[in-house]
């Protein structure tokens, strides 16, 4: 799991794992909407790497799979130390051969 920040990261804060929490579930899907959160699990970070631009972290996640809902939360600091801190949300339907496949921009 790819994620680009607009700014440059602060390299410790952005590759310690702690500062980040994935989560993922299912939903039934019908013509009401919403739905209960089904097979909840916070999946473990295994690394974190940071790209040569200091703009981008790459979350390694052994155990990701296609899945309805995913959700990002992360809390970091760019080099001038500002606080970073937000969640992401969203849906993989496949997963593809090439490691970039899935780039979430943080602007």
């Amino acid at each position: 799991m790819t994620l680009t920040f607009a700014s440059d990261l602060n390299s410790e804060s952005a590759t310690q794992i702690s500062n980040y929490e994935v989560k993922k579930w299912d939903l039934i899907r019908s013509r009401k909407y919403g739905s209960e959160r089904y097979n909840i699990e916070t999946l473990d970070i295994s690394d974190i790497k940071i790209s040569a631009d200091g703009k981008t972290v790459k979350l390694i996640l052994e155990d990701i799979v296609p899945v309805d809902v995913i959700t990002i939360k992360y809390n970091v600091l760019d080099k001038e130390g500002v606080s970073l801190q937000g969640t992401l949300q969203n849906t993989i339907r496949a997963l593809g051969d090439d490691e970039d496949d899935f780039i979430t921009s943080i602007k």
